[in-house]
């Protein structure tokens, strides 16, 4: 069985609404005088990620068969690119693109395995009638 994968036509994150975690491997332990001391827990944790698309009326019935089909409801698994990542270029430390022998931008290239978060989508219309937010939240595993 191979994994699904956020369809490629949809657009990637709005900067507003988009926010990346780091898992927190870390317990408290307390002990029997002073402050608390943090300890690891476990070595991985996933990543929570919160983001909002911008979807017209068609790219959203693709969100939705992603949803309700490809993870069944959230149930699944899926491969998603790295929205800080992919696609981008890589640049050297004056913020210019690095070019291959052949004069071509190195382009980044970062895939997630992802779940859905706790919460489903929300979907909500957007100021123009014939686009829609929709809310989501997933958890990058490690």
């Amino acid at each position: 069985m191979s994994l699904p994968v956020f369809p490629a036509t949809l657009r990637g994150p709005l900067r507003e609404g988009f926010s990346h975690g780091y898992g927190d491997v870390r317990r408290m332990f307390s002990p029997e005088a002073g402050p608390l001391v943090p300890r690891a827990r476990m070595s991985q944790v996933a990543e929570p990620v919160s983001l909002t698309l911008d979807l017209a009326r068609a790219d959203l019935a693709v969100f939705e068969t992603f949803w309700l089909s490809d993870t069944r409801k959230g149930s699944l698994p899926f491969l998603m690119p790295d929205p800080m990542t992919d696609g981008w270029y890589l640049l050297d430390p004056q913020g210019e693109p690095m070019l291959l022998a052949d004069g071509s931008p190195i382009l980044l290239a970062k895939t997630w395995l992802c779940l859905f978060g706790e919460k489903p989508p929300v979907v909500t219309p957007a100021q123009r009638r014939t686009r829609f937010r929709v809310a989501v939240s997933i958890s990058v595993m490690p």
